[in-house]
């Protein structure tokens, strides 16, 4: 929302200062700031090698935003030197003139800062602005809401489409005799999206740019079997082709060259890897071959992978494609910057490499199980099974730097409201307390904001178990209405929490009608996070556990045990 209202500001105020100023001032405006933009567009990445060098991940938005600046500042020093100002139309044809050509011209501007803001690591999204807001993030869908494998939806812009229309002005000077056959579009056929997935990272601080020193493509494999394609993870295989890419990664040393996370991990979103065809289409994986040996389905946006690089200096990677059987491969794209040429793909069948050279995934190995029995537990101790409920296994926790401002945001909330009850404002009093239906105990209100307080003034580096910042941004959400609550609590949780797990989530599923759900894990510390809305209450579970080896663990998921319990049932 913020990104919009600012775009428009700035185009609607650039707009009527250049309406005043006369449609001859505007011309030279917009004529500048298009062959501006044209020259950021097209010469941002040879600008960007010597900043690459040292800032991998900010080399091609600010080599963009500078010959963007240089350009339009050269350009417009030059146009009132060289054009004559005498040059006069009546003052209606000049207000008009200025308006319209005013706004191309505050299009093109606003369009290319934008794009230039875009290049930086700014994240998928930035001052509330996301390209792929919807349920199905980057995935595209069909008529009958299945998913296309391997393409993006259509990116949302700005209100104007101010970036689309410096985009299409771009490609309409460079199209013809001047961009030559190897035009700027055709490596890049959808940008927007290109640059969102770039930056659809697993989550805040992983590398989003590797050197192309670090990287190589090893092998191809172009399969035609349709028995061979299902084994590769393309589900239809009516129309495509299976194209299967190994890229090897060197860890690297140090930066710029490296290739893993501080921690020791790779983390990678398959939209960071890109196929191009001759054809001018965009390709995303369809799926990752873990260990070479079996396909992991790929839902565009929303799968993630994290591999333990260990004592490994090379990490090699299999990616599936789902190519059209008329398209020719042209180029794959890793982390924005390793680009290599596809020439004349040979049709084999898929081989992977010996075992021992993939490594492993992170919480791939499976020694323990966890259990859990979900039941709703009545006054008299009668149980009934909870079937349905939602049960995510995640890692521990995060640090905060990596998910500060959802926390902050919902730890402010939780401030106020413990201050609204307090001074029985807002809603909230003590009058509340005579009919608890839905509602959450003052005590528990307190005391979490004075909790979230805490975590929230703390250091960057500080780790957030989720087990216990889960149920605080959960309650935060809540209101004087008990009734209100139970939908609220339930929706935030969908909007917020569940996206935010996402990069850190080993499985989720349901439990069954029975109440149960298993999961084998590895060995390793682990955070549950499980909620269910019934027809009449919320319940979250949340909690930590530790896997050794063959072990099961059982924890309390009952009703009585929730975290959170908003029951609309007569108390």
């Amino acid at each position: 929302m913020i990104v919009n209202l600012l775009a428009l500001l700035l185009i609607v105020l650039l707009a009527l200062y250049l309406m005043n100023q006369g449609w001859l001032t505007a011309v030279l405006v917009f004529v500048s700031a298009l062959f501006a933009s044209v020259l950021a567009i097209g010469l941002h990445e040879l600008a960007a090698e010597p900043i690459n060098s040292f800032r991998p991940e900010y080399g091609r938005g600010v080599a963009f935003l500078m010959i963007l600046f240089f350009a339009f500042s050269a350009l417009r020093i030059a146009s009132d030197i060289v054009v004559p100002k005498g040059v006069k139309l009546p003052v209606i044809a000049d207000r008009v003139g200025g308006a319209a050509f005013g706004f191309l011209a505050a299009l093109t501007v606003v369009g290319s800062i934008i794009i230039g803001i875009e290049l930086l690591p700014v994240g998928s999204k930035w001052l509330g602005f996301d390209r792929f807001a919807g349920e199905n993030s980057m995935q595209a869908m069909d008529a009958s809401g299945q998913p296309i494998a391997g393409v993006a939806a259509k990116p949302a812009t700005t209100w104007l489409g101010a970036e689309g229309f410096t985009l299409a002005m771009y490609n309409l000077m460079t199209g013809g005799s001047m961009g030559g056959r190897n035009a700027f579009s055709e490596n890049h056929p959808a940008f927007l999206t290109e640059l969102y997935g770039k930056r659809h990272a697993v989550e805040r601080g992983s590398i989003q740019a590797t050197l192309p020193d670090l990287v190589k493509l090893v092998d191809s494999f172009l399969v035609n079997d349709p028995k061979a394609m299902g084994a590769l993870g393309i589900r239809n295989t009516e129309g495509v082709r299976a194209f299967v890419v190994r890229l090897q990664i060197d860890q690297g040393s140090a930066q710029p060259k490296i290739a893993v996370d501080p921690d020791g991990y790779f983390r990678i979103s398959p939209s960071q890897v890109r196929l191009v065809t001759t054809e001018g289409q965009l390709l995303f994986p369809v799926a990752f071959m873990d260990k070479g040996q079996v396909a992991e389905p790929i839902e565009l946006g929303k799968t993630h992978f994290v591999l333990d690089a260990g004592e490994k200096s090379m990490i090699v990677t299999d990616w599936v494609f789902a190519l059209p059987e008329n398209a020719v491969p042209r180029l794959v794209e890793f982390k924005q910057l390793a680009r290599f040429a596809i020439v004349e793909p040979k049709t084999r069948a898929y081989a992977a490499v010996s075992e021992a050279a993939y490594s492993p995934r992170k919480y791939r190995d499976n020694p323990a199980t966890v259990s859990f029995q979900f039941a709703d537990v009545a006054a008299n101790g009668t149980k009934t099974p909870l079937k349905n409920v939602e049960v995510f296994i995640t890692a521990a926790g995060a640090k905060k730097r990596a998910i500060d401002d959802k926390f902050t945001e919902a730890a402010k909330l939780l401030e106020g409201k413990a201050a609204d009850w307090a001074a029985s404002r807002n809603g909230w009093g003590d009058h509340l307390m005579a009919n608890p239906a839905g509602l959450i105990e003052k005590s528990r209100l307190t005391q979490t904001a004075n909790q979230a307080r805490d975590l929230r003034t703390s250091d960057m580096e500080t780790f957030l178990a989720f087990s216990r910042i889960v149920p605080m941004m959960v309650i935060a959400q809540a209101t004087p209405s008990g009734a209100r609550n139970v939908e609220a609590l339930n929706k935030y949780f969908d909007d917020t929490i569940r996206p935010m797990l996402k990069p850190y989530e080993l499985a989720s599923d349901k439990s069954n009608d029975q109440g149960l759900y298993t999961r084998k894990v590895s060995k390793g510390d682990f955070a549950y996070i499980a909620k269910v809305k019934t027809a009449d209450g919320f319940y979250l579970w949340t909690g930590e556990f530790k896997a050794e080896s063959k072990a099961e663990v059982k924890p309390d998921v009952s009703t009585k045990a929730a975290t959170i319990a908003l029951t609309l049932k007569p108390q």
